[in-house]
């Protein structure tokens, strides 16, 4: 399966799971609880993003071609927030696709760290 077909899988997949509806008598309650799931639910937002935009990154394309994906995960992060206000027991939030791109940024970092890593140890392997 090549890399851009993994990345519109995780892409839906990632979509499914934003908007399923989440059943308030599931989540256990307790003093501690709401907060702990909230600062998850918002960690996996960040490293969602962080994972696609990776894999954006590593696709062997031109780079106009990442650009765009870079702007289709964009516009992915406003939509789904957006759709999320229309799920019962979700709500859209500006806050979450802050996250998302907060994610992207954070994912653009790995990315590049990466490259330069994997660049310089390629030099080594050439000297």
């Amino acid at each position: 399966m090549s890399r851009t077909w993994i990345l519109i899988l995780c892409l839906v997949l990632w979509s499914i799971a934003l908007l399923v509806p989440i059943p308030s008598n599931s989540i256990p309650h307790g003093p501690t609880i709401p907060d702990l799931k909230f600062y998850i639910s918002k960690a996996v937002h960040v490293v969602a993003y962080a994972f696609l935009t990776t894999l954006v990154v590593t696709l062997p394309a031109r780079p106009i071609t990442r650009l765009a994906w870079f702007a289709v995960l964009s516009i992915h992060a406003f939509l789904s927030e957006y759709a999320q206000s229309w799920v019962s027991h979700r709500t859209g939030s500006l806050r979450d696709v802050l996250l998302d791109h907060l994610g992207m940024l954070i994912g653009l970092g790995i990315a590049a760290s990466y490259l330069r890593w994997r660049r310089r140890d390629l030099r080594g392997l050439q000297s």
